[in-house]
Formats: C-alpha cells, sequence, structure tokens
C-alpha cells in the first residue's frame, strides 16, 4: 500500500522496512550492531499509533525504550555475511477520527538506522 491510502479511518497501514550489510554487491567485512529509532513529527493532535514488528501481520511486536529506541541481539550482522533483516511499520488512525479537516494535515514518522562496528 502507499502512504496515500492512508487517511483518518483507514484500515491500519503496514509497510515492510529492509535493512541490510550489503551495498553495490559488497558485504561488509566486519561485525555490526544497529538500532531503529522513531520519530514523529507531533504536527497532529490525533493519537495515531504505531508498532514495529518482525512479521507481515504484526503479531509479534518489538519492544522500545523510553526514546522509541529499538535494540536486539537479533540486530546484529555477521562480519562478511551478507545479511537481510525485515521488519514492518504499522500505524494505526482511531476509527473515530475520521474528520475530513484532517485531510490537509501533515505528519511524520522518521526511522533513524544507527549502526555500529562491534569489532
Amino acid at each position: 500500500p502507499s502512504p496515500d491510502d492512508f487517511y483518518p479511518g483507514a484500515a491500519p497501514f503496514i509497510t515492510r522496512i529492509t535493512i541490510t550489510n550489503e551495498e553495490d554487491n559488497e558485504v561488509c567485512e566486519v561485525t555490526e550492531n544497529f538500532t531503529i529509532k522513531i520519530v514523529t513529527g507531533n504536527n497532529l493532535n490525533i493519537p495515531f499509533t504505531y508498532q514495529l514488528c518482525s512479521d507481515a501481520s504484526c503479531n509479534n511486536i518489538l519492544t522500545s525504550d523510553a526514546n522509541n529506541i529499538y535494540s536486539s541481539s537479533n540486530f546484529t550482522f555477521n562480519a562478511g555475511v551478507s545479511e537481510t533483516k525485515q521488519f514492518y511499520l504499522k500505524v494505526v488512525w482511531p476509527l473515530e477520527q475520521n474528520n475530513y479537516s484532517y485531510s490537509n494535515e501533515i505528519d511524520f514518522l522518521k526511522l533513524i538506522i544507527n549502526v555500529n562496528q562491534v569489532d
């Protein structure tokens, strides 16, 4: 689905997020850990919610710390091994907040991927 299909009262919007340790057919030669931070613009007075999940149906919801930073022992890429991690971001807009007056309002979700070399 496209973000253009997401509007007040719409069904939840789920999009796939792919993170890899390979670029232009070259694999990173060091072990890396990463975290994911989610930031919102807080421009809307509507409590839309989001969840970061490890599966496409969002049955396995990941947890973040107080700063909205997600980390896990699974957030690791092994040195010299091509790996891809997939996550899913689910955004829900409350059904009761489907007023047309929100149609020209703008907000955003930004994902910050922070990668650190382990060794």
